[in-house]
């Protein structure tokens, strides 16, 4: 009798925690969100729906160098996504009898700021015959504010400015330098960010454009809040290929690069993020 009743005890306090925990959330429990707040497994539903990323990026031209990343990638990166096997593949397809050399090994060697110099000051830049890649794994915010307890009610200013675009040439891809803030209304503190991005092959504008807002953020009792700004587009892992004009052979050179969606006119979206407290 005594167990059978120490048991009861045990299941109304748990059902009393989900109770509390419950009141967290929306009224509408599917939504899945701390009151008007984004929890992490809906970011990747809400970018997937606004940005539509293709799985591959095919371009007949050099990406923008600025939007390029030299630092992060490695022969086992490349190589669990984007064998040389394929890309050499895809060449003798167009060209039969095509020579085609892997650069890998010599590339990494360099640092960061000798790969770049290697693409930006290449002799052979206009001999480029494009860049092929597929879709990297998912991506981390390219800002995010401080967290705050609630109950709260934020004010905030959110902004970007699109500058330094470069229209398609022979040779490089469209793209541009966004330039992303957020601050907080009354405490005078503001976050920046900045990142460069090369256009898809569909999208063939490349005008300037900024835009400011200001929001409210509510937070729940006993939750956290904050906000983030998620760039509308990835990076892309692959190669950069060219043709030496002397032996007509290709050389390929391990390349990621940041391309900007081209179903997304603005260049970041702002999520409003939240997370529960545990309940003491």
């Amino acid at each position: 009798m005594r167990r059978r009743t120490m048991r009861r005890a045990v299941l109304v306090g748990a059902s009393g925690t989900l109770a509390a925990a419950s009141l967290l959330m929306s009224a509408n429990p599917a939504s899945a969100k701390i009151g008007d707040l984004y929890e992490d497994h809906e970011v990747s539903t809400i970018l997937a729906s606004s940005i539509h990323l293709p799985p591959a990026v095919n371009e007949d031209k050099l990406p923008m160098i600025e939007s390029m990343n030299f630092t992060k990638l490695t022969k086992e990166e490349l190589d669990a996504v984007y064998p040389f096997a394929r890309v050499e593949q895809e060449i003798k397809a167009k060209d039969p009898n095509a020579v085609v050399s892997d650069l890998t090994d010599l590339y990494l060697q360099f640092s960061p700021e000798q790969r770049r110099a290697l693409l930006a000051e290449n002799p052979n830049v206009n001999n480029f015959t494009g860049f092929s890649g597929v879709l990297s794994k998912e991506q981390s915010p390219a800002i995010s504010t401080d967290g705050y307890t609630g109950a709260a009610d934020r004010k905030f200013t959110t902004s970007h400015s699109v500058t330094n675009t470069n229209s398609e040439s022979d040779t490089h891809t469209a793209g541009g330098k966004v330039t992303a803030n957020v601050g907080f209304l009354g405490s005078g503190t503001s976050v920046e960010a900045s990142y460069s991005y090369s256009t898809m092959s569909t999208d063939s504008t490349a005008m300037e454009m900024s835009s400011s807002d200001e929001k409210s953020q509510k937070i729940p009792e006993k939750a956290l809040g904050w906000i983030e700004g998620y760039k509308n587009g990835a990076d892309y892992v692959g190669w950069v290929t060219y043709k030496e004009p002397s032996t007509s052979a290709y050389q390929v050179i391990p390349a990621k690069a940041f391309f900007k969606s081209d179903k997304a006119a603005y260049p970041i979206t702002w999520i409003q993020r939240g997370k529960a407290l545990p309940i003491f």
